[in-house]
């Protein structure tokens, strides 16, 4: 039986209004990963250096993440969510990479088809949708809008939340080839078309 992931974690922050942005997306969309794994115990997300990641003309590339979008910056933060068993075998279960600014937030979250042990199990977009929603809510955000959303050729989901606190967030969920994605963007004021331009850059390689 599959989980709700619930991820809570302390940053080194820049401002108050970053420090915000941070705990909405944190409590509101990584709450919302569900778990992959068959096991009850779910595995503690550790912070890593970043490893197989470039920044090139403006773009970052995660070779294992098997994507790029226009960040051209190397992430604030990577969360790597395997099990001591999956990083003892050098196993890639997934990772979330963070960037924060002054006014905005970015996450990328995949998933290659491996639970969090490291044993094979397929990305299944229903319950990465479920499991997100379920996420919002549970944090007392409210869901502005649920729409279809195409990624190069594949078929998505876009949602849009505001949380308690009255952050803005866009979150983009879709399976690219056998890795599924959750790409999003937190904001506060008018950032709203900075943050799409970030999230209509991505592309999977």
């Amino acid at each position: 039986m599959r989980t709700i992931m619930r991820v809570k974690f302390l940053f080194r922050l820049k401002s108050p209004i970053v420090a915000l942005i941070t705990f909405g997306l944190f409590t509101a969309c990584a709450s919302g990963q569900t778990d992959r794994s068959n096991s009850v115990v779910i595995p503690s997300p550790r912070e890593v250096i970043a490893s197989d990641v470039t920044v090139d003309n403006g773009q970052f590339i995660s070779k294992t993440g098997k994507f790029q979008v226009s960040i051209a910056e190397i992430p604030s933060q990577t969360l790597d969510l395997g099990s001591e068993t999956a990083r003892a075998k050098g196993i890639d279960v997934g990772k979330q990479y963070v960037w924060r600014f002054e006014n905005t937030l970015y996450t990328i979250y995949y998933t290659p088809p491996v639970d969090r042990e490291g044993n094979t199990l397929p990305n299944v977009f229903e319950d990465m949708v479920s499991g997100s929603r379920k996420g919002v809510l549970r944090s007392n955000g409210k869901i502005i809008s649920e729409k279809p959303y195409m990624f190069q050729g594949f078929n998505g989901v876009e949602l849009r939340y505001t949380s308690a606190e009255g952050l803005n967030f866009v979150s983009r969920l879709f399976i690219s080839g056998d890795f599924g994605y959750q790409v999003v963007g937190a904001y506060l004021g008018d950032k709203e078309m900075e943050v799409l331009d970030i999230l209509n850059s991505f592309a999977t390689r």
